[in-house]
């Protein structure tokens, strides 16, 4: 509660009411004079008006108080505000009285130990009174007003605001398939006091991976409104869909349930490359197959060719059952040439796959047209070619050359394996095959490709393709380390983390790799836990060696506190922090390898700045693995005492933590979690602010500090200062209290 009263000013802190008095308990009444009788007669006569009388404790605004009340000076307005006692703090009452003057002022405490309080009350001549109505959900309903002019005993009242909740109509349960139409409802909206076209819809699904909420649309205009909702694909069950309306303040809903009744989904067919044979010669194919639904095993898969001449349809064998599916083709003896094999796949429900084509070419004989084959470097086209991962591009890899040998043949790439190969053909130099992106020859991603190679005489019609198969061979790739551009500014003589390295190796695979972490200006910590089986050597020390798996390095460096530093105790500027990775080899030839990287921290004595978090469970107030100086309420790997304790000079980098109680302070009858600090604290520039939340949510900002009685604020000159919340804490429900420590600079 909060009184402001104009030309004097309060201590209150609070964002809303700041300078206000803080009002610890006010009354005011009013009385009828009139007279009512047995029988006939009566009436009423004047109101009579009580002052507002209200008290608070002794402040700065105090003795102008006192002055106004002994010299009857006029004041032109106060106003006295009330809020709810919950986390909204919602305004319900305002009063405004208009040409005041302090009518009586009167001191004096209860006992020695506690605080002198102030008795004031004020008289007036105009009283307006407001009072403001909220639903459940701390919406206003409305609001009324009452005014009445005390010395012509008149008055009356308003009903300003009267808000009603808007309207929609129910929408039935609905029903649609798997991949089948979207669903369209139609409802209407209304409200009392807003236009229908300023209405806010909202919608949401229960089940967003059956509909997604961006995949419920809205449409119509005014009163009628519709709802389009479209399941994601290959997706059936059920989910309820919640349709709102509001009108900014207020908000009514409709839902209902919206079932997907699972569907049959066709079957898929998996992509087949190119397929060389030669004439007469059976190829077997391998065919995958895919079913959201059924065993694609049991699919039926049927094919067709293009060239009945080549490849008739009854000399394609499909077996009827099995994935992949293996396919015989049997190109009739003597033809050769080139077919387009269709496959499609059917389900059991008669649904079919969207067809897949491959191409079959049939080399002819060298008798017939054709070369016998294409040799790389003299070695047959069936030799795998060898070569290094990551060879440079251009690398030679063979000449191409046909048998029988045929000066006018050409050679061409029908499958250049995604562009990693390429033919060059120079003049007067014999054609070869070579890397075009030896980026992409990665043994770890793939270590075997393939490619597709036609020799061609346009002169004589002679043609042959083969398919020519590359090895890749593993080499030693370097380790890769990455670093943040800073890891920040860090008080000197703390404990800070050094989040954000990361490293990376290729092929190191489960082997052990050696990591060099240093500094010159203070010592590195290693949370040895999270490094199991590793050999650590000079934790605590500027310089740290670790060897052990990428992960286990990559784990220990991505958690918070995993890798911290602390400066030596007099340093300030920038520190850099180095680190070095040696593979030690792994994996592959080349020998080890290494990688350096380097970033900096600022260690700087003043300012700081920083959040700490603490979190109360009204059922567990007394338990002490909760709230107790050694408890970790917020998990972030640091105790209670540790994160509030703040030593008798905060400034001073030689001073440590100093331990803090986690308690509660009892006003009224009720308890508030509080943070008691047992040292004085007692350095000016330093101040501590709070906020507020239930379950995370909805913080609010409190006062810069809150004292309880004699205890000082963080600035005062006795032992224990006290900061505590200024909501009690629900027992089904967590409570935040986040502190701001904030030191400026001297």
């Amino acid at each position: 509660m909060f009184m402001k009263i104009e030309g004097i000013d309060g201590e209150s802190q609070d964002s809303k009411h700041k300078n206000e008095i803080d009002v610890l308990a006010w009354s005011w009444g009013v009385s009828q004079s009139g007279l009512r009788h047995v029988g006939g007669g009566g009436g009423a006569g004047k109101a009579n008006f009580q002052d507002l009388s209200f008290t608070k404790f002794i402040d700065k605004s105090t003795p102008d108080l006192m002055l106004h009340c002994a010299s009857g000076k006029h004041i032109d307005k106060a106003t006295l505000t009330a809020r709810t006692n919950d986390p909204r703090l919602e305004e319900y009452l305002v009063i405004t009285l208009k040409d005041v003057f302090v009518s009586s002022y009167r001191t004096g405490a209860d006992d020695g130990a506690g605080r002198a309080k102030d008795h004031i009350s004020l008289r007036y001549a105009d009283y307006i009174q407001q009072v403001f109505t909220f639903d459940p959900a701390g919406d206003v309903t409305g609001e009324f007003e009452v005014f009445w002019n005390v010395p012509t005993n008149t008055g009356g009242g308003n009903n300003l605001v009267t808000n009603t909740a808007p309207t929609i109509t129910a929408v039935p349960d609905q029903t649609t398939t798997e991949d089948g139409p979207a669903v369209t409802v139609n409802f209407t909206i209304s409200d009392a006091e807003t236009p229908a076209g300023a209405l806010i819809l909202g919608r949401s699904s229960a089940v967003p991976s059956l509909v997604p909420n961006e995949n419920i649309v809205f449409g119509g205009s005014g009163t009628s409104r519709s709802a389009t909702i479209t399941p994601a694909p290959d997706q059936f069950g059920s989910t309820d869909i919640i349709l709102t309306v509001s009108d900014g303040s207020m908000s009514a809903s409709t839902s209902f349930t919206l079932d997907v009744i699972a569907g049959n989904d066709p079957p898929s067919i998996g992509s087949v490359g190119t397929q060389v044979t030669g004439q007469g010669v059976p190829l077997d194919v391998a065919v995958p197959l895919d079913d959201v639904d059924d065993d694609p095993a049991g699919l039926v898969l049927t094919a067709t060719s293009s060239n009945q001449a080549l490849l008739p349809d009854p000399n394609i064998t499909i077996p009827a059952a099995g994935n992949p599916r293996v396919v015989t083709l049997n190109p009739l003896p003597g033809a050769f040439g080139e077919a387009t094999v269709t496959l499609t796949a059917q389900d059991d429900g008669g649904l079919t796959s969207p067809p897949v084509d491959f191409l079959l070419i049939v080399n002819a004989s060298g008798g017939g047209g054709g070369f016998d084959s294409i040799t790389v470097n003299g070695q047959p086209g069936e030799v795998p070619i060898v070569l290094a991962e990551n060879s440079p591009s251009g690398t030679p890899l063979g000449i191409l050359e046909t048998v029988p040998p045929d000066p006018g043949a050409g050679f061409s790439l029908l499958d250049d394996a995604g562009g990693r190969f390429a033919i060059e053909s120079a003049p007067g130099a014999s054609p070869q095959l070579v890397v075009a992106d030896g980026s992409r020859l990665d043994f770890e991603a793939n270590p075997d490709h393939t490619v597709i190679v036609e020799a061609r005489n346009p002169a004589t019609g002679a043609v042959r393709t083969e398919i020519l198969s590359m090895q890749l061979t593993n080499v030693n790739e370097p380790p890769l380390i990455t670093v943040p551009p800073g890891f920040g500014t860090a008080p000197p003589n703390r404990l800070w983390d050094l989040g954000g390295i990361a490293i990376n190796d290729p092929d190191a695979g489960l082997n052990r790799i050696l990591a060099t972490f240093g500094v010159s200006n203070g010592q590195l910590h290693v949370r040895n836990s999270l490094l199991p089986g590793a050999t650590i050597t000079g934790d605590g020390t500027a310089t740290v060696v670790i060897t052990s798996t990428v992960a286990n390095l990559n784990n220990l460096l991505s958690t918070f506190g995993g890798l911290t530093y602390r400066s030596d105790p007099a340093f300030s500027g920038t520190e850099t922090v180095t680190i070095t990775t040696d593979d030690q080899g792994h994996t592959g030839p080349g020998g080890p390898l290494t990688h350096a990287a380097s970033s900096t921290l600022e260690i700087e004595l003043t300012p700081f700045e920083e959040w700490r978090l603490l979190n109360f469970l009204g059922s567990e107030l007394d338990d002490l693995s909760i709230s107790g100086f050694s408890a970790d309420a917020d998990n972030d790997g640091l105790p209670n005492g540790g994160e509030y304790g703040l030593g008798t000079g905060p400034k001073d980098p030689a001073d440590g933590p100093g331990a803090i109680e986690i308690g509660f302070v009892d006003v009224g009858g009720v308890s508030y979690p509080a943070i008691v600090f047992p040292r004085r604290i007692s350095d000016p520039s330093l101040t501590i602010t709070t906020e507020l939340a239930t379950n995370l949510l909805n913080w609010s900002s409190g006062p810069a500090f809150t004292v309880e009685d004699s205890v000082t604020p963080i600035d005062g000159d006795f032992d224990r200062p006290v900061i505590r919340s200024f909501w009690d804490v629900p027992s089904n429900a967590t409570q935040q209290m986040r502190l701001h420590f904030s030191l400026d600079t001297p």
